[in-house]
């Protein structure tokens, strides 16, 4: 099936930008390293898009694609900064809170109240963030959670988890508006200009991106996120979308498993136990 291997190779390039930009991260500024995922990106989507072809716009397509710039700019700063200070076994799996988030937003703005599917998806969300931090269990029946909320990566990414399920919303509104393609060209591209003037003020970023040393690291960085983007709506065009997303947060997995093995990070099997458990409610969730 072409769909599932688009869906895993989406996962696949998922999980090896985290551990990526971990790795980066240690050598170049994490404003630089949050510019070149898009700044990188852009070339390669731009080709993409010539293979695509320039779509219809409708209005609403320009209100959608300045709105998710300016989300974008701070989630995607919050998601290099949580990736920098955190370990990526407890941080990356909390990407996949997203559609939890975005279940209670529809019940209040739409009223659409969750199945039992849906109930039980969030039942063993909530269930795999606790047992990321399980071993924290002796110092109290709720300390696993309180552990998350105390490590400063694990909060940043649950605040990028959270303002993704808000730009969820407005990239289908973007997409459908356009395409895929020239969605995801025209955004990387106004992004990667957004982030200049941080970079700059940052002064050793764009040094990093122009030393001989340094300039492949980003450039890797761009090329991940468009791999990505290219399989992920690839895989899209041909089954529905909550599948694929669904497959792309098992990418989760391989970032806990380099993230123990490349940088020493500790509690491999809670974590990937407690992340193994998230994605099953993820599923669950999809299928709802």
């Amino acid at each position: 099936m072409t769909w599932l291997l688009l869906a895993l190779a989406t996962a696949l390039f998922y999980g090896l930008q985290g551990v990526w930009t971990k790795w980066i991260t240690r050598t170049v500024s994490g404003a630089a390293a949050s510019w070149a995922i898009f700044a990188f990106a852009f070339p390669l989507l731009a080709v993409y898009l010539a293979f695509q072809g320039l779509p219809p716009l409708e209005e609403r397509f320009w209100p959608a694609l300045l709105t998710n710039v300016a989300i974008n700019l701070v989630s995607f700063y919050l998601y290099v900064s949580a990736i920098q200070k955190g370990d990526l076994g407890l941080t990356y799996p909390l990407l996949a809170l997203t559609p939890v988030f975005v279940l209670p937003v529809e019940w209040l703005l739409l009223g659409d109240f969750p199945g039992a599917r849906g109930l039980g998806g969030i039942a063993l969300v909530v269930l795999g963030v606790y047992v990321l931090n399980f071993s924290e269990r002796r110092a109290g029946l709720f300390a696993p959670f309180a552990a998350v909320f105390r490590d400063p990566g694990a909060r940043r990414m649950l605040a990028v988890a959270l303002i993704w399920s808000v730009s969820a919303v407005v990239d289908k509104v973007a997409t459908i508006s356009s395409s895929p393609a020239f969605y995801g060209t025209l955004e990387s591209g106004l992004i990667a200009l957004a982030f200049v003037p941080l970079v700059m003020r940052r002064g050793e970023g764009f040094k990093a991106a122009l030393s001989r040393r340094t300039w492949w690291l980003l450039a890797v960085q761009g090329l991940l996120f468009a791999l990505m983007f290219v399989a992920q709506m690839e895989a899209i065009q041909r089954t529905l979308a909550a599948y694929v997303i669904s497959i792309k947060r098992s990418g989760a997995i391989v970032s806990v498993l380099l993230g123990a093995s490349l940088f020493g990070e500790p509690r491999l099997r809670e974590r990937l136990a407690g992340a193994v458990v998230i994605l099953a409610g993820v599923l669950l969730i999809a299928g709802a």
